[in-house]
């Protein structure tokens, strides 16, 4: 019905081990898999049914295809989830998953910016900080290359609906905040130098690795410095109570100054044109 908004419903629904539907679909191809396969065949196929695994299901938003270039054996601990080591092979078999997801109707996200892969198993930033050691021409040259790919993309099925920035510490960005919270990466990288100008949501605003100084960021003030970096949705909140923190602190924020209302009507606006343009709300107001 044009007359209605539907709600943005979001899983991260990878494939193999991050399969949160195995007691209704068979698990599908890992991103390790597709790319051990050669085949892009098998990723187009493998978006195909994984678009109609949600949105049977009312799930319209999948935070995949993850496009970290990683050597798998050292991607914490998770050696299924990256679509290969050289930035060709991820945009060669992420690419065709990504279209053939969108084309089925589900929204892509792109993860993990500005880069997750070769983190250490002992640094996996769900439980401590982790720190990414490539020099700033390396994360040029490698890193952002997957992402520059798709979000410069002129076919409307390779651009991303959403990407999502993660916890990590990037020296060679910023010597301080990590990604999510940082505005040089969100904003002077994403939004500036790749020209970036749809929705960023931020990775979970309760993993460990959200640290300054050795401080790990409550939910409230994370979610503050996050919107305040550039990202536009905030994830976390998983229950009453945390939601309410998160709300309280971003009004508290609003009425001090610490945000500018410009950048929460930014956001809202970069998700309402996502809506929008995915068919989940009307373009046009409905007639009376």
């Amino acid at each position: 019905d044009q007359g209605f908004a539907v709600l943005g419903v979001s899983m991260d629904e990878e494939g193999w081990n991050v399969h949160r539907l195995t007691n209704i679909y068979p698990p599908r191809k890992s991103a390790g898999d597709i790319h051990d396969s050669g085949s892009v065949q098998l990723a187009t196929s493998e978006g195909t049914k994984v678009a109609h695994d949600l949105l049977s299901l009312g799930i319209n938003t999948n935070f995949a295809p993850d496009v970290d270039v990683s050597k798998v054996e050292n991607y914490i601990g998770y050696d299924w989830r990256a679509f290969g080591d050289t930035p060709d092979d991820v945009i060669k078999y992420a690419g065709p998953y990504l279209r053939a997801m969108q084309a089925g109707g589900a929204i892509g996200n792109l993860q993990h910016f500005p880069r997750l892969g070769d983190v250490p198993r002992t640094t996996d930033p769900h439980g401590t900080l982790a720190t990414v050691s490539h020099t700033r021409a390396q994360i040029d040259s490698i890193d952002l290359a997957p992402f520059a790919h798709f979000i410069q993309s002129q076919d409307p099925l390779e651009q991303p609906g959403m990407i999502m920035s993660t916890d990590v510490l990037v020296p060679s960005l910023d010597p301080r905040l990590v990604a999510e919270i940082s505005p040089t990466i969100m904003t002077d990288v994403l939004r500036k130098q790749l020209g970036y100008d749809g929705v960023a949501v931020t990775d979970a605003l309760i993993m460990l690795g959200l640290q300054i100084d050795g401080r790990h960021l409550d939910l409230p003030e994370a979610g503050v410095r996050a919107l305040n970096a550039g990202n536009d949705l905030l994830l976390g909140p998983s229950n009453p109570e945390s939601m309410r923190s998160l709300v309280d602190a971003i009004k508290a924020a609003l009425k001090d100054g610490t945000i500018a209302k410009s950048r929460l009507d930014e956001a809202a606006t970069r998700v309402l044109t996502l809506k929008m343009q995915r068919h989940l709300m009307p373009a046009v107001p409905p007639q009376a």
